[in-house]
């Protein structure tokens, strides 16, 4: 079976679900849920059929969590009967989500270069909007731009914004409550905390 045909097979699992190689190039998407949550997210020109052949790493904001990712997949990739699971917020503004994304090689797919991601939402509810999670936030950090940056750990969303919470990493309802600006710019990181709760095992595969 081709890596195009997973595409009905992928809309049947729970959650979101994609297919990368091991370079991190997009090969299949369950369209069905990810276009719903794209348009759900106010990002409607991010629907699957527009994200085939992309790089899944293009769109990794913050250094260490795409390198991060990438030691996640060539794990995958060198153990295919590995399974990882990895716990993380992926708030809107207006909605708090913690998610559960499990990353395996894709079963039956007679190549151990192919790298299945299935997200499942595990708790989410509405809260009030907090505009730090809006698109327009998330600028490069060379743009012109007068805004404060305001470092976002990718996996929980904790904040760290000197004038605030100094070097403490506060969680983003919190950041608000203290008068966290609301026009920022942000820089995407992990948070030491996280870092350790998501350690990769980098020791060399088994042979």
């Amino acid at each position: 079976m081709k890596t195009g045909d997973y595409r009905n097979g992928l809309d049947a699992l729970q959650g979101i679900a994609f297919v990368i190689d091991r370079d991190g190039n997009i090969s299949s998407i369950g369209s069905k849920h990810w276009d719903a949550f794209a348009c759900h997210n106010d990002a409607p020109d991010l629907r699957a059929e527009t994200l085939i052949g992309q790089n899944l790493f293009d769109y990794v904001s913050g250094a260490d969590l795409r390198e991060q990712l990438k030691q996640v997949v060539a794990r995958v990739v060198d153990r295919p009967d590995t399974q990882l699971v990895l716990d993380f917020r992926c708030d809107a503004p207006a909605r708090l989500r913690r998610i559960r994304q499990t990353i395996s090689a894709l079963p039956g797919s007679g190549t151990k270069d192919e790298v299945l991601f299935q997200s499942v939402e595990v708790e989410a509810h509405d809260r009030p909007p907090i505009n730090l999670f809006r698109r327009h936030q998330d600028l490069p950090l060379d743009t012109k731009d007068d805004r404060p940056i305001v470092r976002l750990c990718s996996w929980c969303q904790r904040v760290q914004f000197a004038p605030i919470g100094g070097d403490d990493w506060l969680d983003t309802e919190e950041f608000a409550r203290k008068g966290g600006p609301d026009q920022t710019r942000i820089t995407h990181c992990i948070c030491d905390d996280c870092f350790k709760l998501q350690d990769i095992d980098q020791s060399p595969p088994d042979h």
